[in-house]
């Protein structure tokens, strides 16, 4: 499961997440054995502290209690959907008139960078639904640990969500669509916890018709939505307009300068990309030989990865996966999955190990980030990756972050085709984003996220479409021995 470790984690005492009931020892018959259910603890101290952030970031005064942070934190993700939409509209219209990736991330200083605001916008959503997702999961915990047929941690989602609705019945329908992955996160957990099983993940079934009409009731009325959700004055919250104001310069210096060289080297001057801080240890796509392809994946594997690597399997088709570290270094979530990906034939790479803001970190996560992610592939897949990608491209420019990459002898790879498949759940409009940059670029690296439903169907569908062009497509690896005239790197990995 994606959610342990990631960049936020809240907490809630144990004590407090059950609340004080009469029926805390009653017993549910028959229940299998907890250790069944052990694999949803998490690090509670790194929890605390997370939850502490939030805090601070909310403006919140430390008398409040969890459960006011955590309606905070919900309304903000509602915000965090409206704004998604409203700016996925706005790049759908720029990829239809032709523009890419590189185009928009080459501004001038003072000029607006839409890309970075939506990369800004996916850090701050992502890592509120992971921060929420880890307090159920630590609700879960201690229902567990009190051996409880009462889960009233887990039922407090959904009583959050029912006062927002009471309060915003005109958004109702945009309430159940933004917070439906945290709800169905804590669903799952309860009904694991009750039933004595490893919870299932939620179900594929993706409501299109009214994701479709949310959407167009927030793209006829966008600032209506981001009102109604955003903290009034002298109320404390997250505004995510001003975050994101305040976020994105950063991330467009960074953007900027990725594309700043075009990874364009010539075959018959020997190697030219290999394990470096500057620009030959980074990829774009931007330098592979006209009409040639590299399909990658991150954040996996999942459940879901089985379907890709299926459709992969039928269009005879070779892909990049970055893997998270921790989806594999446990029995408990999908190792044989990687094992599946490298003996297909599939390049297998690092997207480091818990998917945090890099740059963010101290020295010590850095390289637990990076080189410790690395260690879990030896021990999985008996040898190291080639290539690594930062969580949301974040750090690529830092050279700190970049000494870390190039000692553990990888390249990093970044992509010039964004599916927004990590908020869009619409596969026919992923589809068509997709082939709008496809033809407009030729040649490239193109990003999706093995971990959704709606990647599945939208890659395979852009995979028909690519082998009906008759283009080359590629791991990264035959990518970069064709741009180095048929030569890969050697280096040792810094210990």
């Amino acid at each position: 499961m994606a959610s342990q470790g990631r960049w936020f984690a809240p907490i809630l005492p144990l004590a407090i997440a059950l609340s004080s009931c009469s029926s805390m020892q009653e017993k549910e018959p028959g229940r299998k054995p907890a250790s069944v259910l052990q694999r949803f603890r998490v690090n509670e101290h790194q929890a605390r502290s997370r939850w502490q952030e939030f805090r601070n970031w909310s403006g919140m005064p430390s008398s409040s209690g969890d459960a006011e942070l955590q309606a905070t934190l919900l309304k903000t993700l509602v915000q965090t959907y409206v704004k998604a939409d409203e700016l996925v509209g706005e790049l759908d219209r720029l990829f239809d008139a032709g523009v890419t990736v590189d185009q928009l991330v080459r501004t001038k200083s003072g000029e607006r960078n839409l890309y970075a605001e939506f990369m800004s916008l996916r850090a701050l959503k992502e890592s509120l639904e992971e921060g929420i997702k880890q307090r159920s999961e630590i609700q879960f915990n201690a229902a567990l640990d009190a051996d409880s047929i009462r889960v009233v941690g887990l039922d407090q989602i959904e009583t959050q969500v029912k006062h927002l609705v009471e309060e915003h019945p005109d958004q109702a329908e945009l309430i159940e669509v933004a917070l439906s992955e945290v709800r169905d996160h804590a669903k799952s957990l309860k009904i694991g916890y009750l039933e004595g099983r490893t919870p299932e993940e939620v179900k594929d079934d993706i409501d299109l018709t009214r994701i479709r009409k949310v959407r167009k009731q927030i793209l006829d009325r966008p600032s209506e939505a981001l009102r109604a959700f955003a903290p009034q004055d002298g109320e404390a919250g997250i505004h995510v307009e001003r975050f994101i104001r305040k976020a994105h310069g950063k991330v467009a210096e960074e953007l900027s300068a990725i594309f700043l060289k075009a990874d364009r080297f010539p075959a018959n001057e020997g190697v030219k990309i290999e394990p470096s801080t500057t620009s030959a240890g980074n990829i774009t796509g931007a330098g592979f030989p006209k009409g040639v392809w590299a399909l990658t994946y991150d954040d996996g594997p999942a459940r879901t990865t089985a379907a890709v690597l299926d459709n992969l399997k039928k269009h005879d088709i070779k892909a990049t996966f970055f893997m998270l570290s921790q989806q594999i270094d446990s029995a408990k979530e999908f190792p044989e999955v990687a094992v599946r990906e490298s003996k297909e034939g599939h390049d297998v790479a690092s997207h480091s190990y818990t998917h945090p803001q890099v740059p963010k970190l101290g020295a010590t996560q850095r390289v637990y980030e990076i080189e410790g992610a690395v260690k879990v592939f030896e021990k999985v897949l008996g040898k190291r990756p080639d290539f690594y990608r930062l969580p949301y491209g974040a750090g690529v420019s830092v050279p700190a972050i970049r000494t870390e990459i190039a000692k553990s002898c990888m390249v990093h790879a970044f992509w010039n085709v964004d599916t927004l498949d990590w908020h869009d759940k619409d596969p026919e409009l992923i589809y068509n984003r997709s082939v709008k940059q496809v033809e407009s670029l030729g040649r490239g690296i193109i990003l999706f996220h093995d971990i959704h439903a709606q990647s599945v169907k939208a890659s395979e569908m852009l995979m028909s479409y690519l082998k009906e062009k008759g283009v080359r497509l590629v791991t990264l690896t035959e990518a970069v021995k064709e741009i180095n005239g048929g030569k890969s790197w050697t280096c040792t990995p810094v210990k």
